[in-house]
C-alpha cells in the first residue's frame, strides 16, 4: 500500500473509529462534518485518494460502503 497524507491518516483513523463504533461506515456527510468541510467534495477526494492507494475499498452507490483493507 503507498503511503497516506495527514489528512489521508486522519480520515482513516475516523472512519475506522466510527465503524467499531457504530458497527457500519460513515456517510461522506459524517465525514465531512467531523472534519469541518462544507461539502462533500474535499472527502470524496479523499476516499477516492485512498481507494487508488489500497487502504479502503469502497461499494458503488452505497451511503456507508467503506470497507478498511489495512490498519492504519
Amino acid at each position: 500500500m503507498r503511503a497516506k497524507t495527514h489528512t489521508q491518516s486522519a480520515v482513516l483513523a475516523f472512519v475506522e473509529r466510527f465503524c467499531t463504533g457504530n458497527g457500519c461506515s460513515p456517510t461522506l456527510r459524517e465525514i465531512s462534518k467531523q472534519f469541518g468541510w462544507g461539502g462533500t467534495r474535499a472527502t470524496e477526494r479523499h476516499l477516492l485518494a485512498l481507494e487508488k492507494k489500497g487502504w479502503i475499498s469502497r461499494a458503488p452507490g452505497r451511503a456507508r460502503g467503506i470497507r478498511v483493507n489495512g490498519g492504519g
